[in-house]
């Protein structure tokens, strides 16, 4: 009779008495007591932060070039003949600016919004009338409002509207909605103190006159 000695192959080995095979199942990949890989993960992470990186980077791009378009630099058709100039409420040299214009010619009549300051004193000009009033409500869609109404009343069929810069945009929007004649936009510069107020404050103005408010 033939012996089994300690290294036969169909005798489990001292210290694993599973044999051979249970050698095997533990080496096997998957096996219980393995770390799985985390590579996979990692680099799902790294193609999202990439996409998000790229897209906060188009979203600034596509900011810059609307702010620069719509706020900083404005598309105006300069100062033109009109039959009244109408100066808008806000900060910057607007009646400074108005009353330059009508001296050079561009209107005899000048009428001027006074915003939330109903008290401060009407300015005159010589050789040249001025009339000044409280728009209501009191915002850029209130003075169109007005505007249209003394345009109906006088029969007058083009303005010229003298805006601070960053409001240019809106205040063209506005206008139009109000009044059917044409209107020329000579924006007055913003103050160098209040641009960054200005600048934010008139993109959330814009965007509410574009998509809330969309009535005369």
């Amino acid at each position: 009779m033939t012996g089994v000695g300690p290294d036969d192959p169909g005798r489990p080995a001292p210290g694993n008495p599973a044999g051979p095979l249970a050698t095997r199942v533990q080496g096997a990949p998957g096996g219980a007591g393995q770390t799985p890989s985390r590579a996979p993960r990692s680099g799902r992470r790294r193609r999202w932060r990439r996409r998000l990186l790229l897209t906060a980077a188009l979203a600034l791009v596509v900011l810059v070039a609307a702010s620069a378009r719509l706020i900083v630099w404005p598309s105006v058709s300069g100062p033109k003949q009109a039959d009244a100039i109408v100066v808008l409420a806000g900060a910057g040299p607007r009646v400074a600016t108005a009353f330059r214009l009508a001296r050079e010619g561009y209107a005899r009549t000048v009428i001027i919004s006074l915003g939330a300051r109903p008290t401060i004193p009407c300015p005159r000009l010589s050789g040249v009338a001025v009339a000044c009033f409280v728009p209501s409500p009191v915002d850029t869609r209130g003075e169109a409002e007005h505007v249209a109404r003394l345009a109906a009343r006088h029969h007058w069929h083009r303005l010229l509207v003298v805006p601070g810069r960053f409001q240019a945009t809106r205040a063209g929007i506005l206008l139009h909605r109000c009044f059917s004649g044409t209107v020329y936009l000579a924006p007055a510069s913003a103050v160098g103190a209040d641009a960054p107020y200005l600048f934010v404050y008139q993109w959330g103005a814009l965007l509410k006159a574009v998509f809330v408010v969309r009535s005369c």
